[in-house]
């Protein structure tokens, strides 16, 4: 599941990502595997405040994606949050 972080005033909220196979930081948006049984909700809420420290109050599911349909059958739920309020990140071990 990804998230879409809107702030009141138009701008999004993205998070820095150290990536290995590029040895580099991107840029991106929260998101997170959905676990066995697991809403895709209730995924996008739990990784928007792992990874941002945000709560939102609005949310809305924009579309699935199928990434790669070639070779696996994953996809990734989009959804949009608003009426954000900053409380505190709650990071996975080994996140950071």
């Amino acid at each position: 599941a990804m998230v879409i972080p809107l702030l009141s005033d138009g701008r999004v909220v993205m998070e820095r990502q150290f990536r290995y196979p590029h040895r580099r930081e991107f840029f991106e948006f929260p998101a997170g595997k959905i676990d066995p049984g697991e809403e895709s909700l209730t995924t996008a809420k739990r990784e928007l405040r792992e990874e941002t420290g945000y709560e939102a109050e609005e949310w809305r599911h924009l579309t699935t994606i199928h990434p790669i349909v070639s070779y696996t059958d994953e996809r990734i739920e989009i959804f949009v949050a608003r009426k954000l309020t900053l409380k505190e990140a709650e990071r996975d071990a080994g996140e950071f």
